[in-house]
């Protein structure tokens, strides 16, 4: 009944060609999943993986006419999303537009972004933190209220370089370390 995240810019920087633009929506393909995954050695016998979800994929209506589709998907835990490039037409990524915006400044355990990631925690206000700074993930938020707890994070980093994030004006954005290798 709150919002924890606004409107927020989404995107990739690439090294080796113009970044994407002036797309339109070509295909969205719905997606449904309800199933238990067997765990071992915990005190659960399962994990429930359940989600609603979507592959939107966008074209590039002038250019090169290329392709990019993002992934999201919505479960009772949370949300996530995730980029999607066709494996034909590798890319080198300079960086990500990813943003997001936290609406009524809110309080996040934040630790500074270190190669260890064993840094200390502080809570801090979005407003408070260092922009000369990098945090690392996950950063742990409380919403204006207080009713209303989530984390951003990152996950199935599998070829994909780890990211930080970085204070701007209302929020936070995805950095990454430019790697100059294709994915």
């Amino acid at each position: 009944g709150e919002p924890i995240v606004s409107a927020s810019p989404m995107g990739l920087e690439l090294a080796n060609a113009a970044d994407f633009s002036d797309l339109e929506v070509v295909d969205v393909k719905k997606q449904s999943q309800r199933r238990d995954i067997p765990l071992t050695a915990t005190k659960a016998r399962t994990a429930r993986d359940w989600y609603n979800g979507a592959v939107v994929t966008f074209r590039e209506k002038t250019g090169a006419h290329r392709t990019l589709s993002v992934e999201a998907r919505a479960s009772s835990d949370g949300v996530a999303f995730r980029y999607l490039l066709p494996k034909d037409a590798p890319v080198v990524l300079k960086g990500e537009k990813t943003a997001y915006r936290l609406p009524n400044d809110p309080a996040c355990e934040v630790s500074e972004y270190g190669g260890s990631h064993e840094n200390t925690w502080a809570l801090k206000k979005i407003s408070e933190l260092d922009r000369a700074k990098l945090y690392d993930v996950p950063v742990v938020c409380s919403s204006a209220s207080g009713r209303t707890h989530y984390a951003i994070a990152q996950s199935g980093i599998d070829a994909y370089a780890s990211s930080s994030l970085v204070p701007v004006d209302g929020g936070l954005t995805a950095s990454m370390p430019y790697t100059g290798k294709p994915v």
